[in-house]
């Protein structure tokens, strides 16, 4: 009775805390949060530049390493634009006098000029005058091929070509935010946010000790509320004998949940305390609550944890005079933070990984709450199908049919259209897809590929929702995917035909 007396009082806190005034559930814009500052990075008037759809196949590789490590029993259908550790970038110039040229990126990058490989001291070279044909050719071991120039006015992604095996060319993809040459976009960008305990409710056979300090004695546990639901890693001062044992949950009854087999993140290991005490930091997890368990009495000072934010900036605001409005907006678009790890991810905890339907409704209210279109463009292209797709490929049928809505957002929100230009040959390859695989009637189905997934409503096994006919909402979807590929395709006739040349087009 007096576990749940007290399970009862943090409810009741917690409900005062979010509707009886207007809280901050974004740790970035929180008072009682530090944000750690990085260490200073060069940076260039330029940025890094690489094959379309790379950097989010790597971001997907990575988020899939997490989450195995991680996450507990997670599927993955999804089959995605495949990495590729090699990529070549070339440019044409006339220069009227010598110029100096500087780059960075991975480790092996060879410059030709006119053909003729170049054997220079350092990554920077002294172009001559006239006319010369440039090509980079980069090559990683497992990060992403990429480069970023500096000097003599070629700094400029746009005026450069990419390719992946030296005879399909493209316009590279870039962002202003990799614009670091110590730094690379594959590389991790988040930033610390340091949130200290907003609550520490000792459960039994514990007390606390000053402000933050707690004393566990036998068999004694302690219940702590973070306030913000975020993954990093949780790190405290603790001396003592025996065990301490740490679980973690967004929910009270999770953080104190002892049955391992109903747990979405693999339990932590118990730490093995010394009498002269030492600093103890757990591997990363998803988290707003954690408990600390004693089997035989410990000291702990100095709890923290450090989450991992997606750098962001908050572009718009909602107030009315109703505070508990107020609190759902603001815990509506701070979740939508949390979920924001080089995608908009299905969420931190279950499975942090990026599914394309969800990443895709997910840049419908993101793209105006912070305005970050890399993310956004890294959802499109894990929605995209590979060049020259199969039936195998599709994973979840319809989720490849919300990829022509992202790119058409991201065209009306950014005015951007060379990101579907980028992907014009998967756009069109995409569409003769879909209409390879229709009925008699012009229909598609659930049920291709070697899984039979079913579409989304229902989450059906074979053609609708009640395993019968058709499922209509896929019709609608793939009629306004021609629709949407008629509009693009317009948009770039309109281009072809202002444009200075067929090269910029």
């Amino acid at each position: 009775m007096n576990k749940r007396l007290k399970l009862l009082s943090i409810f009741i806190t917690a409900s005062l805390c979010c509707y009886a005034q207007t809280k901050e559930f974004d740790p970035s814009l929180d008072p009682n949060v530090t944000i750690m500052s990085r260490q200073p990075q060069e940076e260039w008037n330029s940025r890094y530049m690489w094959y379309p759809g790379q950097l989010a196949a790597f971001y997907q590789q990575q988020c899939a390493r997490i989450s195995k490590e991680r996450c507990v029993n997670v599927g993955y259908p999804g089959k995605f634009f495949a990495k590729n550790n090699h990529a070549w970038f070339r440019k044409e110039v006339r220069l009227k006098k010598e110029s100096s040229l500087c780059w960075e990126g991975p480790s092996d990058i060879i410059l030709y000029i006119n053909g003729v490989k170049q054997s220079v001291s350092g990554k920077q070279v002294i172009l001559p005058v006239g006319r010369s044909s440039l090509l980079f050719e980069v090559t990683t071991d497992d990060s992403l091929p990429c480069i970023i120039l500096k000097g003599a006015g070629l700094e400029n992604p746009d005026e450069w070509q990419v390719s992946m095996d030296k005879e399909h060319w493209t316009i590279p993809e870039s962002a202003v935010m990799y614009n670091k040459p110590g730094v690379l976009p594959d590389a991790p960008q988040d930033m610390t946010a340091r949130i200290k305990p907003s609550q520490i409710l000792p459960m039994r056979n514990a007390e606390m000790q000053g402000k933050d300090g707690i004393s566990i004695g036998k068999n004694g546990y302690v219940l702590i509320d973070f306030f913000h639901l975020e993954i990093g890693t949780l790190t405290f001062q603790a001396k003592g004998k025996g065990t301490i044992t740490v679980r973690v949950g967004e929910t009270p009854e999770e953080a104190l949940e002892r049955d391992d087999k109903k747990l979405e993140q693999y339990p932590l290991a118990p730490v093995t305390l010394s009498e002269e005490g030492g600093t103890i930091t757990l591997p990363e997890r998803a988290l707003r609550y954690v408990s600390l368990e004693c089997d035989k009495g410990a000291e702990i000072t100095s709890l923290r944890f450090d989450a991992s934010l997606w750098p962001v900036e908050h572009q718009m605001q909602f107030e009315t005079d109703d505070d508990y409005v107020n609190n759902l907006f603001k815990m509506s678009s701070a979740t939508l933070h949390t979920s924001m790890h080089r995608f908009y991810l299905d969420g931190v905890k279950r499975d942090f990984l990026p599914w394309s339907m969800d990443a895709l409704v997910s840049t419908l209210a993101g793209d105006y709450l912070f305005g970050d279109q890399q993310v956004s463009k890294n959802g499109i292209s894990i929605a995209l199908m590979p060049l020259d797709p199969q039936k195998s490929d599709i994973g979840i049928p319809d989720y490849p049919l919300h990829a022509l809505f992202g790119l058409k957002q991201n065209y009306l929100r950014f005015g951007d259209l060379a990101t579907s230009l980028q992907y014009k040959d998967r756009i069109i390859q995409l569409l003769d897809f879909y209409a390879s695989i229709v009925d008699e009637n012009g229909f598609v189905h659930g049920n291709y590929g070697d899984r039979q997934f079913g579409y989304t409503p229902g989450w059906s096994t074979y053609n609708g929702p009640a395993r019968k006919g058709v499922a209509a909402y896929a019709q609608i979807m793939l009629y306004y995917n021609y629709v949407t590929g008629a509009y693009f395709a317009d948009l770039w006739n309109c281009l072809l035909y202002t444009s200075p040349s067929p090269r910029d087009a």
